[in-house]
């Protein structure tokens, strides 16, 4: 009997929703979606003899992959770099290796950069250089 006289009680002291905020459908997944581009080294270095590489980024809920295909059935489908986009766009990435980037969603186009200090921690590996990732949104229909 308690029961049935808490429920509406709870229900009254919900928070009304602010003028103007976004249902959180809207805010998960606006920036879903494939967006297909390029990693471009920056500098040609002992270090780095990278040339531009065709890349995915596949976001998704607030989370954000960088892949070399959008194929599901490719070998190759392990991610360059995971990470997180908050609702404003900015993202967080890195790589299990400690390799690190920062980036920016901005409508239907996506730029991230590595972290030079991260790269600089990695000198000492074979292919430890700086790079730049573009892309743009992809429709559906869109191949690798």
């Amino acid at each position: 009997m308690l029961a049935f006289a808490v429920m509406p009680l709870l229900a009254s002291c919900s928070a009304p929703a602010s003028p103007g905020a976004a249902p959180a459908r809207e805010i998960n997944t606006r920036l879903d979606g494939w967006y297909r581009g390029q990693r471009i080294p920056l500098s040609s270095t002992a270090f780095c003899r990278d040339q531009p590489r065709k890349v995915w980024f596949r976001v998704e809920r607030g989370a954000v992959e960088v892949l070399t295909s959008r194929h599901r059935r490719s070998a190759r489908m392990r991610p360059l770099l995971t990470g997180t986009v908050s609702y404003d766009g900015e993202m967080a990435l890195e790589h299990d290796a400690g390799h690190r980037a920062t980036g920016r969603v901005e409508g239907d186009r996506v730029t991230a950069q590595d972290l030079p200090e991260a790269v600089a921690e990695l000198r000492h590996e074979r292919n430890a250089c700086v790079h730049r990732y573009e892309a743009t949104r992809s429709d559906a229909g869109d191949e690798d």
